[in-house]
């Protein structure tokens, strides 16, 4: 069964016998065997690549009767490994969003650009993970569904409740054996505020000779720093 369009290109086509059904104009591609092939082409107006994925073909995703895409499906292949192959999961976006969408490959679900080396070493044949997330991510495995907090920031300007308060930093400074995989604890040095560092910032550490480090990101030789606020109330 063939269903083409006015120029003949074929847009369905579904082998009765075997029931393998094929989404697309190639002839050729159609399964031998029961089963959904998509030929699909690079969504156009976007540029899927990333600084770890290829996206080569792809496709939008639509809700029956809607009119605007709700997600794409990519196949994906590593730029550093070739080896490493599957299918992304996306929102919709012009720009290639890899922290926000899901990479399925035989290693297991990646989330974000992860590097080939991280991906091998924190693998199922590594430690284990099924589930790997390259960048920021929460996890708490004892909540419930009703623990999630509805306010994160106090709704009054302190100022109004206090005659006096200041922030006091603190730092600590974590080493650990290597950045490529989890475990590995080297050392972990308390800093001091204004001697070791100057304050910390959003998501920044600032140290006294002027340079600054992204909080809970490894970086260099293993090395990751975290801040704590304290107020002081007068």
């Amino acid at each position: 069964m063939r269903a083409e369009d006015a120029t003949g290109r074929a847009l369905l086509m579904a082998d009765l016998n075997t029931g393998g059904v094929l989404v697309g104009d190639n002839d050729a591609d159609i399964p031998a065997k029961p089963g959904v092939r998509v030929v699909g082409h690079v969504v156009t107006g976007t540029h899927q690549d990333s600084d770890m994925w290829f996206a080569t073909d792809g496709f939008e995703l639509f809700s029956p009767g809607g009119t605007t895409a709700y997600a794409m499906i990519h196949r994906i292949i590593h730029k550093e490994d070739a080896s490493i192959v599957g299918v992304r999961v996306s929102p919709v976006v012009p720009v290639a969003a890899p922290e926000r969408s899901l990479h399925v490959t035989p290693h297991g679900i990646i989330v974000g650009d992860a590097t080939a080396a991280f991906i091998k070493a924190n693998a199922a044949h590594g430690t284990g993970a099924n589930v790997l997330v390259y960048g920021n991510a929460y996890v708490d495995s004892n909540a419930a569904p009703t623990d999630f907090p509805t306010c994160t920031t106090v709704p009054v300007d302190l100022a109004d409740l206090y005659s006096n308060t200041a922030v006091a930093w603190r730092a600590v400074h974590v080493r650990v054996e290597s950045c490529a995989q989890a475990g590995g604890l080297v050392n972990a040095t308390v800093l001091a505020s204004g001697t070791d560092f100057n304050t910390c910032q959003g998501n920044m550490i600032y140290f006294t000779d002027g340079t600054s480090k992204q909080l809970g990101l490894c970086t260099g030789l293993g090395d990751i720093y975290y801040c704590k606020a304290e107020v002081v109330v007068d």
